[in-house]
C-alpha cells in the first residue's frame, strides 16, 4: 500500500497510509476535516476535476490517462495541487518542489478551456499546473495573465450576465466580492458577439490559503449548526452572504462555492472568503412561481434567531439596494447591450427590489 506525505507548499504536514491519516506532524496547517484515522478520499476527490467537463477528459487523453484511472493513479500525475490553496500530495519516495507544480502551463489551460487537444504542442515530460484541481461543472481554466491568475470561464449568455450583474451589484453595496470581468469576441462563421468571464484569484498567488465549507461541514446545511461552528465574525459574514442570495435569487449556495480564508503560516482563519460563482443567480427571478419559492426558503434564514439579529445589524437600506440594482444594469449595458432588449432589465430590477422590500419589511417587522 502506497504511503503518502500531505504538504503544505514544502513542508510536511501529515502522512498517510494508503488513504488512511496516519499522523498529524502540523495540526495548525492541516484542512480543519483532518485527523488521525480520517480516510483521504473524500478530500482528494474534492479538489479533482470534473470529468463531465470535455476539456476534463482531453486532459487525460494529453496526460495518457484514462477516464477510469483509479485515484492513486490521479495523484501521481497532478498531486492534487489547487492554485487557491497550498495544500498537496505526494508519496513517501517523491522530493517534489510546491512551486514547481503550479507553475503556468499555457498549453495545458488552452486544452482545458478549448478542449482543443493539439500533441504536437504539447512537450512531455508535462510540467507545470496541470488543472486538474480547477473544480467545477463549466469548462474552465486558469490563465497566468500580467502576473495575475484569472480563472477563465466558458458560460452562454445568461449566465455571464447573472455573475456580473451580481458582481456589480455587491460591489456597488461595499460588500466582499469576487472581482469579475466580461470578455467578449466575435465569432469569425456566424458574426455573432460570444461573451465569457473570468474571475481574479482572490488568494493572490495563494498567500492565503482558501478553505470551502465542505471540508469542515461536507453536505451539512444545517444553519444553526453551522453558525454554532463559527466564529462571530464569520458568521456575521456567512449569514450576510446568505442575505445577498435571497435577494439575487441565488437559491442554494454549495459547500464548495463558501469558505474561509485562512494564513498560510499560522493556519489561523483570517476572514470569510469574499462571494463567487452567482452563474444560478436570478434564473426564472421574473416568473411568480420563483419569486414564491425563493420567499418560502429565505424563511429559513428569517426564522433563525441569530441570523436575524445579524441581517438586523447590517442589511442595507432600500435607496442602497435601488442604487445598487441600477449601479449592476449601468454595467452589464457597458458590456453586453447587444444581448438584451430595454425590457429585460426593469423585470430583473424589479425582481430584486420586491425580494428587498420582503426581506427588510420582514427584519423591520421581527
Amino acid at each position: 500500500m502506497m504511503k503518502y506525505k500531505i504538504m503544505h507548499r514544502d513542508s510536511v504536514i501529515a502522512k498517510a497510509d494508503g488513504f488512511i491519516v496516519t499522523e498529524i506532524l502540523n495540526p495548525a496547517l492541516c484542512p480543519s476535516c483532518f485527523y488521525k484515522g480520517y480516510s483521504l478520499e473524500r478530500w482528494l476527490k474534492s479538489r479533482q476535476i470534473n470529468l463531465h467537463r470535455v476539456g476534463a477528459i482531453m486532459l487525460y487523453k494529453a496526460l495518457h490517462m484514462k477516464q477510469t484511472s483509479s485515484i492513486e493513479d490521479v495523484i501521481a500525475i497532478s498531486h492534487s495541487v489547487a492554485l487557491t490553496d497550498n495544500w498537496w500530495i505526494q508519496s513517501e519516495f517523491e522530493d517534489l518542489h510546491y512551486f514547481d507544480l503550479r507553475q503556468y502551463n499555457k498549453n495545458i489551460a488552452d486544452i482545458a478551456y478549448t478542449s482543443n487537444l493539439n500533441f504536437s504542442l504539447l512537450s512531455y515530460p508535462i510540467k507545470g499546473y496541470l488543472e486538474f484541481g480547477t473544480t467545477g461543472c463549466f469548462e474552465k481554466a486558469w490563465r497566468l495573465e500580467n502576473g495575475v491568475w484569472w480563472l477563465h470561464k466558458k458560460e452562454d449568455f445568461m449566465e455571464v450576465f447573472r455573475e456580473f450583474y451580481a458582481y456589480c451589484f455587491l460591489k456597488a453595496l461595499d460588500f466582499p466580492v469576487a472581482e469579475y470581468q466580461i470578455l467578449s469576441r466575435v465569432s469569425k462563421c456566424t458574426g455573432e458577439t460570444i461573451f465569457s468571464i473570468r474571475t481574479r484569484d482572490f488568494t493572490n498567488h495563494a498567500e492565503m490559503d482558501f478553505e470551502p465549507f465542505f471540508n469542515q461541514f461536507g453536505e451539512e446545511y444545517n444553519l444553526s449548526f453551522i453558525l454554532s461552528k463559527l466564529t462571530d465574525s464569520l458568521a456575521e459574514s456567512y449569514v450576510m452572504t446568505l442575505f445577498y442570495d435571497m435577494l439575487l435569487f441565488h437559491r442554494k449556495r454549495d459547500n464548495a462555492d463558501v469558505g474561509v480564508l485562512r494564513n498560510c503560516r499560522t493556519g489561523e482563519p483570517v476572514r470569510l472568503a469574499p462571494s463567487f460563482d452567482f452563474n444560478q443567480a436570478l434564473i426564472g427571478s421574473w416568473l411568480p412561481e420563483i419569486a414564491t419559492y425563493m420567499k418560502e426558503t429565505a424563511q429559513t434564514l428569517l426564522n433563525n434567531k441569530k441570523a436575524l439579529e445579524i441581517m438586523k445589524r447590517n442589511a442595507p437600506n432600500r435607496t442602497s439596494i435601488a442604487y445598487a440594482a441600477n449601479y449592476a444594469e449601468k454595467c452589464v449595458k457597458q458590456h453586453m447591450a447587444v444581448a438584451f432588449n430595454e425590457t429585460f432589465f426593469p423585470w430583473v430590477n424589479n425582481q430584486v427590489l420586491q425580494m428587498a422590500e420582503f426581506l427588510l419589511s420582514w427584519l423591520e417587522k421581527s
